[in-house]
């Protein structure tokens, strides 16, 4: 009997991110005034290290990155933010198998 063929995986694409609010890498806001630093707010993700070869790794990184950042989003709005500044990311190694990957930044509200 022949082997059975394994269909191809799903392409993962990162597309251009959008988000409820202004995620900027900036310190401030050009043209706006910050009105409250709310506080810091991050998100994290969990991703395992396990991956099929054909996968294309730069599309997976750019897709957890923009899940953590999707994170951070979500908790910023329930803290009434307009936007986020100072995004940054970290990452890390939690166990032979998973990383992390964290997306932080600090939340405000704009006057």
């Amino acid at each position: 009997m022949p082997p059975i063929p394994l269909p191809e995986p799903p392409r993962i694409t990162a597309g251009f991110p959008h988000h409820g609010i202004p995620v900027l890498t900036l310190e401030a806001f050009p043209g706006r005034t910050i009105g409250t630093v709310l506080g810091a707010v991050s998100g994290c993700v969990t991703r395992s290290r396990e991956l099929s070869p054909r996968a294309d790794l730069s599309d997976i990184l750019a897709v957890t990155r923009q899940d953590a950042v999707d994170a951070m989003v979500g908790l910023a709005q329930q803290a009434g933010a307009d936007a986020v500044l100072g995004l940054r990311f970290d990452t890390s190694a939690i166990s032979d198998g998973a990383s992390e990957v964290c997306a932080y930044g600090t939340a405000v509200t704009l006057s």
